[in-house]
């Protein structure tokens, strides 16, 4: 079976701030392609931990550099700059897209905002931005956030949106959570990623325990929309290796057809984020890895009326 990675990190201290860090101990202040390109992988996107420019520009010289990194997904930061519907990363989405560079979407981690995530400054503009030139919504939320994502997939009908960590980041699990999820899944525009749900020893027995929340997540959403992130390094909070990671969100999915696991562990990401299958094709198991292939990127063209590019090929989280 093979495994396509939807959630790894880089980050580099020495060249660029990452204030958070300080209060993860566990954590080194840098990763880099070695650390998150894992032989039991076949690809990764890796989503930028923090909301600088200066990070941004760094991802994308070690994707372009390194075949490890088959794609990026930038994280947002409102700005005042007349045209930068990306907010602060916006001149790396614009260089991305002109270049067919490695950006395959923006996420906005909203956790500290309101529960009413239309009230974040300029986020109709990125959704639109990001509609308009065939580029990714995520979204790191709380849960009691989940009921604005309906209505903000309703506002914007063209755009795909992905709830990293299964919509719940750090915060507990409320009583109608599922309903909530499922609320949300309703809109067929949304996907989401099981990915940074597991914690330490005894799963079982918290509320937020993983097998809760697949269960959640396959009766919500089914297969065909969910993707695998393994959410390393920040996972190594939990314990667990890379192959323990892996071997732990497969043994939730034990109940599934081998073809609703691999779209989970692969083809679901593949598609959403418009990245093709690799060739030639080399098996890869969760126990023995192999060297993986670059992914292209899908060819794409937006049109709207506002600027647009030509993509070509070429829990605290």
């Amino acid at each position: 079976m093979r495994v396509f990675d939807a959630h790894v990190h880089m980050w580099d201290t020495a060249v660029f701030p990452l204030p958070w860090l300080a209060s993860v101990p566990i954590l080194a202040p840098r990763y880099d392609v070695d650390d998150v390109h894992s032989p039991l992988a076949d690809g990764v996107i890796c989503v930028q931990a923090g909301d600088t420019l200066l990070e941004a520009e760094w991802l994308l010289e070690r994707a372009a550099r390194f075949p490890g990194i088959d794609a990026v997904v930038l994280q947002y930061a409102a700005s005042d700059e007349t045209g930068a519907w990306a907010g602060v990363v916006h001149p790396a989405v614009a260089r991305s897209l002109e270049n067919g560079g490695p950006v395959v979407g923006v996420r906005i981690p909203a956790r500290g905002a309101s529960d009413d995530l239309t009230a974040i400054p300029g986020i109709d503009a990125l959704c639109s931005g990001l509609a308009a030139n065939g580029l990714v919504l995520e979204l790191l939320l709380r849960p009691a956030q989940l009921r604005s994502v309906s209505r903000l997939a309703e506002r914007h009908p063209a755009l795909t949106i992905v709830l990293c960590h299964m919509g719940i980041g750090q915060d507990p699990i409320e009583v109608g959570w599922e309903a909530e999820l499922a609320a949300v899944a309703a809109q067929p525009t949304v996907n989401a990623k099981i990915s940074g749900i597991l914690s330490l020893a005894d799963d079982d027995s918290r509320p937020d325990a993983p097998g809760r929340i697949v269960r959640a997540a396959l009766d919500s959403f089914g297969a065909e929309r969910l993707l695998f992130g393994s959410d390393w390094p920040m996972s190594m909070r939990t314990g667990l290796d890379y192959a323990g990671v892996l071997r732990r969100i497969d043994a939730e999915l034990a109940h599934c057809t081998d073809e609703e696991r691999e779209r989970i562990f692969g083809e679901t990401a593949r598609s959403v984020y418009g990245l093709r299958q690799p060739v030639p094709a080399a098996a890869t198991t969760l126990e023995f890895g192999q060297s993986r292939p670059r992914y292209g990127r899908r060819d794409s063209v937006a049109e709207s009326p506002m600027t647009t590019f030509t993509q070509r090929d070429g829990r605290l989280n």
